[in-house]
């Protein structure tokens, strides 16, 4: 295979975070189940204790789940690779004969409350294909401007909005 003319590393910032936060909440919550479980006490306290190992299996539980999903959302974010002819994203690879579009779309999130406020605004690369295909790359997750310009100079894609 040809070497890549460039490589845009993903942005890896709120995914592992929360994996981190999630483990170190999990490691607690265990501890804090064993400790409790260990514990001896009168027949009154016994309640309390099984009501707080109870809660404890829960947040240890929710805790090692949340993690195990921001790990796996973090190892979906590939490098996007860009070729003479293709480009390679984590959905698959896209030959340049067979884009139809390329775009980048505003997401604007609607306040719940009211319809004047508007929320933040994500920017979002689209990449169509001929096949209905679609490789969407996140602002938040990848330098879009950048992938943009190099895919406008391989390729002679006119800025759309």
């Amino acid at each position: 295979m040809e070497q890549p003319i460039a490589v845009f590393e993903p942005i890896r910032t709120g995914n592992y975070y929360n994996f981190i936060i999630s483990l170190v909440v999990a490691f607690i919550a265990l501890v804090f189940l064993l400790f409790n479980l260990k514990k001896k006490g009168t027949p009154t306290r016994k309640g309390y204790r099984q009501l707080f190992s109870l809660l404890s299996f829960f947040v240890l539980i929710i805790a090692v789940v949340t993690a195990f999903f921001s790990f796996w959302a973090a190892q979906k974010f590939t490098p996007v690779k860009v070729f003479q002819d293709a480009i390679e994203t984590g959905y698959g690879n896209a030959d340049f004969n067979n884009i139809v579009k390329v775009y980048i779309h505003n997401d604007q999130q609607k306040s719940r409350l009211t319809r004047e406020l508007e929320g933040e605004i994500t920017r979002i690369l689209i990449i169509e294909e001929s096949d209905r295909k679609t490789h969407a790359l996140s602002e938040e997750n990848y330098q879009i401007d950048s992938l943009f310009s190099v895919l406008r100079r391989l390729k002679d894609i006119k800025y759309s909005n």
